[in-house]
């Protein structure tokens, strides 16, 4: 009895004294951050570069800065909000916007817009004794220039299954009978599931707030999600022996909302800039000189709606390439540009034909009668923007003046096959042929 009760005692203090030890320690062997990059990322300094140059040529010499607001950036569709469980988005994108937005350089100019929450910060330091006034109070329409832009965008559609493709394919034998049997199975499942995004981006001008016609730019990308499952097993005498396996490759969401506003920007400014912008996309086959006469042409030529049906119809798993778009309203807005010039007043707004030479034009009151004499920008100027571009970075034609140099690349768009012979070299397409084809400097945002 005795003995019993030591083993007893024994046991409950080695139970009562057991040890348990637990560590924790912080690894010092992290990597650095990566950057986060998509396919059209190393082309938002290519645009910037355009940008600079073309407004060099806008400006007839000099560089004004463009001016910039991004306002709201954010999801339409509500896919990112708490009832979707699987949302997978995030609802704002503003920053994204402007972190984008601010890697283009140049004369890029970003205009802050104050938040809800510095709002509430600036009325609770202003409302402190001896403090000063909100900034607020000198915040408003005034802030922004005449030439500011405001910038809205949007994911418009999420549609997470618009193509599903599924396969199952499952094999067994059987073998030999009583001692011995043997089974063998196979099995074999494969899930492609195809989502689709689209984004919207639109420009307005911030002093008067018209929205900027042939300004936006609608993008879609499509998203996949695939899976393949794979098992195998060997039954003999009803002892199993199995191996399986699970593969899925997803699409990243985020990712893809980047490589829209990245597209989108670049796009939008460029259409707003009358910038050739799709020479920086990828997968743009720029020529030497582009015969444009073939793109503004007739769809026969080109067809661009069903460029863009093809693609859709392509799968994107074995083709990564995008389309060599080329912007045909662009280029017919930069050829009417030319031809026409705008007037805006309080109660007049039209169109009215571009000088050739520097002089007034007039305009008529349609109610009142009354005459105006306005000075509009004229061809002969437009034109010498676009030359000293090209003086400025083509050495052949740093020491020519303008008029020999409009003769020279008059001459080379014609024996090019880019004009023909009747082509005057004040005409718009001549005007079109110089604005396609201007000499864009590498790292020219650097030099602002």
């Amino acid at each position: 009895m005795r003995k019993g009760l030591l083993v007893i005692a024994v046991a409950a203090m080695i139970n009562g004294c057991a040890v348990s030890t637990t560590t924790t320690e912080f690894s010092k062997k992290l990597e650095y951050p990566k950057q986060t990059k998509t396919s059209t990322t190393d082309y938002l300094s290519c645009f910037g570069d355009m940008l600079t140059e073309y407004r060099f040529a806008a400006g007839n010499g000099t560089i004004e800065p463009l001016r910039i607001a991004i306002v709201s950036v954010n999801d339409s569709t509500n896919v990112s909000t708490v009832q979707y469980p699987n949302s997978e988005i995030p609802n704002d994108f503003t920053n994204m916007a402007l972190s984008i937005a601010s890697k283009i350089g140049g004369p890029v100019r970003l205009v802050h817009i104050p938040k809800d929450t510095e709002i509430i910060s600036a009325y609770q330091y202003g409302a402190t004794p001896g403090k000063k006034d909100p900034f607020f109070n000198t915040y408003g329409a005034s802030h922004y220039r005449q030439d500011t832009i405001q910038i809205y965008g949007a994911l418009t559609e999420y549609d997470r299954f618009i193509r599903n493709a599924r396969r199952s394919r499952d094999a067994s034998i059987e073998v030999g009978g009583g001692t011995g049997e043997t089974e063998l199975e196979l099995s074999r499942f494969d899930d492609k599931n195809t989502a689709r995004m689209t984004m919207d981006f639109y420009t307005a001008h911030g002093f008067v707030g018209d929205i900027v016609n042939h300004s936006s730019s609608t993008n879609t990308v499509q998203l996949f999600q695939r899976g393949h499952d794979r098992s195998y097993g060997i039954s003999v005498d009803g002892n199993s022996l199995g191996y399986a396996v699970s593969h899925s490759i997803v699409d990243a969401r985020h990712k893809a909302i980047r490589l829209l506003i990245e597209w989108g920007m670049i796009e939008t400014l460029g259409k707003y800039e009358y910038i050739p912008y799709w020479k920086c996309l990828p997968n743009s086959k720029n020529q030497v000189m582009t015969a444009f006469k073939d793109l503004t042409g007739s769809d026969s030529v080109i067809n661009f709606a069903s460029l863009q049906a093809e693609k859709e119809q392509q799968s994107t798993e074995e083709d990564t390439h995008l389309i060599d778009k080329r912007d045909k309203h662009l280029m017919l807005s930069v050829k009417s540009s030319y031809e026409y010039a705008e007037y805006v007043d309080d109660k007049i707004r039209e169109h009215v034909p571009r000088p050739l030479e520097p002089s007034s034009t007039e305009i008529t009151d349609s109610q009142s009668g009354k005459v105006f004499k306005v000075q509009f920008t004229s061809k002969k100027e437009l034109l010498s923007g676009l030359l000293k571009l090209y003086q400025k970075n083509d050495a052949g034609y740093n020491a020519m003046g303008l008029d020999v140099v409009l003769d020279m690349l008059h001459q080379d768009f014609i024996s090019n096959g880019i004009l023909s012979e009747q082509d005057d070299k004040f005409s718009s397409d001549m005007y079109l042929a110089l604005w396609l084809n201007a000499p864009v400097r590498r790292n020219a945002r650097w030099s602002y």
